[in-house]
Formats: C-alpha cells, structure tokens, sequence
C-alpha cells in the first residue's frame, strides 16, 4: 500500500469532505511529515510500511491544531527566526520500532 493519501487523512481526523480548503495544506503536510519520518528513522522507506500511516496522520493532526511553533526575536538590529516542533510522546513511541542506528 501508499502513503496515506489526503482523502484518508480527513477521514481518519474527521474533517468533512466538504472542507476542500485544506486539502492542499494537507497534502503538503503528508510529505513534510513522510520526510521526517526519514530523517528519525535514518531509512528511506523505499518500500512504505503501512504501519507508518498512523504516526503520519497523528503529526497532521498534532500540526493542524498547533500551527504555533515559530518564533522570532529581534535584539536591536540583529533577528533570528526558529520553528520547534516537538511532537508527543505517543508519535515517537509509535516509530521507535522503525528507527535504525546510523553509525558515522
């Protein structure tokens, strides 16, 4: 099977197929979070694990009702911007069985 598609996002965080307006937010955060996913299991996921849709629709869920996390300061004439997401415990839990030792 394929990643989770949007249609299954909305249905699995109850959103109604009528709300098309975020369905592009949706698909964008799909692969924000495939990618992720990745880089914390240090795999590729060449061939997708359906077991990995779950964690997926959890962290669109977890973005979509917490848009927060970028903050910015700016002391006098110098700026920074950062994002931090850090995402519940359950998320990471449930992709602790797909992580894989990266030795450098």
């Amino acid at each position: 099977m394929a990643i989770v598609t949007t249609a299954g996002v909305k249905v699995a965080l109850k959103l109604t197929d009528i709300d098309t307006d975020r369905d592009a937010q949706i698909t964008a955060l799909i692969d924000h979070a495939f990618e992720w996913i990745q880089d914390y299991c240090n795999d590729d996921f060449s061939t997708f694990d359906d077991g990995l849709n779950l964690p997926i629709i959890r962290m669109i869920g977890f973005l979509l009702q917490n848009p927060g996390g970028v903050s910015s300061e700016r002391i006098g004439d110098y700026g920074y911007v950062f994002a931090t997401t850090e995402w519940p415990k359950n998320i990471l839990t449930s992709l602790k069985p797909y992580r894989k030792v990266l030795f450098v």
